[in-house]
């Protein structure tokens, strides 16, 4: 009986080790650091163009240097908006904050171009962490002015980072004050999906494959 016990136990014993090597690395969370990894490897494996629709208008130093102000001049950004229609845009993301009041005549510029554009625009609203009366602290959420608000979409730009440090998932939207609000990428893929967690991103899209051009 001995000996045919003994060989049960070695018979089963790699699956006993399997699955307490499965147990522990489900425990202690080792499962979804490898499942990064192994992912992290296959988008570095499988790198594909951007697909062009989607183009970048950069903030970057020749257009600070020529407008030579900062923030600039809201009728600017009116401006822009009809460029960027003359040129066949379907869809216009600003990653500019809009919260807050600039001169009269400047905000009614922009408010005017976003009328005209017909819903075409996009104006982020955002999450920080500011300091309360008490000295401690509370989320505070910026959203773009009722005069531009109420000619234009409104939709997330906060991005979550993981606790290694890295990015890899994108929400969908966040409520805010009982008010579902997409995210931009959501918002411009046509999915509102309010009941949906977060999306993996595809860092398999080589960033220097999207177009790029300087606002300015």
């Amino acid at each position: 009986v001995g000996g045919v016990w003994g060989d049960g136990v070695k018979r089963y014993r790699p699956h006993i080790l399997v699955s307490c090597v499965l147990a522990i690395v489900l425990l202690t969370g080792a499962h979804k650091a490898l499942q990064n990894a192994l992912t992290d490897v296959r988008f570095g494996w499988f790198p594909r163009q951007a697909s062009g629709d989607v183009v970048l208008v950069a903030i970057d130093p020749p257009s600070i240097d020529a407008l030579g102000v900062w923030p600039w001049p809201r009728e600017k950004h009116a401006e822009l908006i009809g460029n960027l229609e003359s040129a066949g845009a379907r869809d216009i993301v600003f990653d500019v904050d809009f919260s807050s009041p600039s001169s009269p005549a400047s905000d009614q510029a922009f408010a005017d171009a976003l009328q005209k554009a017909g819903g075409s625009v996009v104006l982020p609203a955002f999450m920080q962490l500011v300091r309360d009366s008490g000295g401690g602290k509370a989320i505070h959420v910026n959203r773009p002015l009722p005069l531009f608000d109420g000619h234009a979409w409104s939709a997330i730009v906060n991005v979550a980072v993981e606790p290694d440090g890295l990015v890899r998932r994108y929400s969908f939207g966040e409520s805010l004050d009982g008010k579902f609000l997409p995210s931009v990428g959501a918002l411009l893929a046509g999915r509102y999906e309010s009941k949906e967690a977060l999306l993996r991103i595809d860092f398999s899209i080589q960033t220097e494959s999207l177009p790029s051009v300087s606002y300015i």
